[in-house]
């Protein structure tokens, strides 16, 4: 037996002591850490168990990207000199297109691999056919 309630069925909820019901968080919980526990029917259900494994992805990623950002900081701080993703963004502004993609091809002059070669050429192909 368990009661379903359309306000928080499928959603994040706290339990709201005062009031002894259940509230949706109206966003994602913070990511688990250390000791805790799952509240809920006995066996976890296919669509529980992806908005599970969602909340550790999405905690991932919003932490590699806080990572990223904090070693670009670092790295300006320790050089004195543009980062990375600050010389992207000069170069994008000063083509006048804040959101295109910009390819790098770095090296020298000349090929030292035929891998290299097809690899430059298929890539020029495929930018022009799409007016890049």
């Amino acid at each position: 037996w368990a009661r379903k309630d359309p306000a928080t069925e499928g959603k994040w909820s706290r339990w709201n002591a005062t009031i002894k019901t259940w509230e949706p968080l109206g966003r994602d919980p913070p990511r688990p850490t250390g000791l805790y526990a799952g509240i809920g029917a006995t066996r976890l259900s296919t669509r529980a168990e992806q908005a599970i494994r969602g909340l550790y992805r999405e905690a991932t990623v919003r932490e590699k990207r806080v990572d990223h950002l904090h070693r670009m900081r670092e790295e300006r701080k320790v050089s004195g000199k543009e980062t990375t993703l600050e010389a992207a963004e000069r170069v994008r502004n000063g083509l006048g297109c804040n959101h295109c993609c910009i390819i790098c091809i770095l090296g020298g002059t000349e090929f030292h691999s035929a891998d290299s070669e097809a690899l430059v050429s298929a890539l020029a192909r495929k930018l022009a056919a799409t007016g890049s």
